[in-house]
């Protein structure tokens, strides 16, 4: 129901005793702001008025007008948001049209909802400040259903069959149900979201049946999605803890493809968010921000994510439980880290403490990698034992790797001190970015002028 009831009028000459309007010649009616609805086609079979006075009023006398009752098959494209609300009393057939309704409220009994064409779509419109849930009625066939207004509208009855996908174009659609049974669509089908638009999985584990496409929009607490695309910069929004973020929950391989677009993880102080058992494609960026920390890999099902095409940049803290490989892994995260390291970061392209004083997950730069100190000025310091360097964050390279070194604007001087550890990483070449070579000792990397030769510490 909705939490608002809104008022309209209407002017007739017809009523029968149970206080039914039946539609006349020259029937017309106002919404809830007073403009007029005109020209309704005679899909709808009464409008039921709640006051007794409407028995004795004479034609033109205004009386509330709540709840229009629907039925029948759609001969052409209808507009029917000038009632404020509308009841689905008997099956409609949008067969093939689009029909745009305001806010649904009372819906009860078998009423559905199909399209046994395919190309229609039911488009619910929630004003701002309106919470309107359906329980009850069914939505079937090739139709498809849109989320428009400001409003919130929730997806309360399971077993929804329709195989048109579903649009969020404005406000919240958020859920309902007991999470076991598809509330959005059949199994497969497409959950587009809009910009501006928030979908609210409501943690529930049923979301993996589905694939999602944020086109600007928010993913609100999923759980157990499958397969996501991205045709624009979105977000997901942790609310909840322990929501399994972007994993499939050991069913099967997650897909995220990114084309060129960044997603943005919002998790608050004392949350998680985690990805996990996911494959990234399309390059892209994925950024942590918030108070509260991203994971990747969860021990429900033993896998991180792999992603040597993509970029991390982190805001906030990043914990690896299991292995994860991306392309860039930027850290402007400056707090502490009190997560166990675990695994590192496996890092194929460039390695980059975006800031004197950041900090950063464990990572392990592979062959070929880059070590961007652009940002620092000074020595930069770490701990080393080995290739493994210790303390709140620690650095490691693939044995045999040739790394590169980018110091940004620095103009090198003879035996510069460019980092600080306390033991040689062994069998690495490190390589200056301008071409100049370096040398490493159990003190740190030093520039060595001697164009043209590099030098292997074995």
């Amino acid at each position: 129901m909705a939490e608002r009831v809104a008022r309209g009028c209407c002017r007739h000459g017809h009523l029968d005793r149970r206080g039914r309007a039946r539609r006349p010649a020259n029937w017309a009616c106002t919404n809830l702001y007073g403009e007029e609805v005109s020209g309704l086609p005679n899909e709808f079979t009464a409008v039921t008025i709640p006051s007794a006075d409407a028995f004795n009023c004479p034609v033109g006398t205004p009386f509330a007008c709540r709840t229009i009752s629907l039925g029948g098959a759609l001969t052409a494209d209808r507009d029917w948001r000038g009632i404020d609300f509308a009841k689905v009393s008997s099956t409609i057939d949008l067969a093939g049209h689009s029909l745009q309704t305001s806010a649904m409220s009372g819906l009860a009994g078998i009423a559905i909802v199909t399209d046994t064409i395919g190309g229609g779509a039911l488009h619910l419109s929630v004003p701002e400040g309106l919470v309107v849930s359906n329980s009850a009625v069914a939505f079937a066939g090739a139709m498809k259903l849109v989320k428009e207004g400001d409003g919130k509208f929730v997806a309360a009855k399971t077993g929804q069959t329709y195989t048109g996908g579903t649009d969020v174009a404005g406000g919240v659609f958020a859920l309902g149900g007991n999470g076991t049974a598809s509330v959005c669509g059949a199994s497969g089908s497409t959950n587009t979201v809009f910009a501006g638009a928030k979908l609210d999985c409501n943690g529930f584990g049923e979301n993996w049946h589905n694939v999602f496409v944020l086109a600007g929009g928010t993913l609100r607490d999923p759980w157990c999605v499958a397969d996501i695309t991205l045709t624009a910069d979105s977000s997901v929004e942790v609310v909840t803890s322990d929501h399994w973020a972007l994993a499939n929950g050991g069913y099967a391989e997650a897909m995220l493809e990114m084309n060129g677009h960044v997603l943005a993880f919002d998790v608050p102080s004392g949350k998680q968010c985690v990805l996990s058992n996911l494959k990234v494609t399309g390059g892209g960026k994925l950024q942590g921000r918030g108070e509260g920390y991203l994971r990747l890999g969860s021990d429900r099902d033993g896998t991180g994510v792999h992603a040597p095409g993509t970029a991390l940049e982190m805001h906030n803290a990043l914990e690896v439980r299991y292995e994860s490989t991306f392309l860039d892994y930027i850290s402007f995260y400056e707090g502490e880290y009190d997560l166990r390291p675990a695994n590192p970061v496996r890092v194929a392209g460039r390695f980059c403490p975006a800031g004197d004083g950041v900090s950063w997950h464990s990572a392990e730069l592979l062959d070929g990698a880059t070590l961007d100190l652009s940002h620092v000025t000074g020595v930069w310091s770490a701990t080393c034992t080995g290739n493994h360097f210790e303390g709140a964050s620690t650095l490691s390279f693939a044995p045999g790797a040739t790394i590169t070194v980018e110091m940004g604007a620095r103009t090198p001087v003879r035996d510069d001190q460019l980092t600080a550890w306390n033991s040689t990483p062994a069998g690495v070449k490190f390589v200056w970015g301008r071409g100049l070579p370096l040398y490493a000792s159990c003190r740190g990397l030093f520039v060595k002028f001697a164009p043209g030769f590099i030098i292997t510490i074995r």
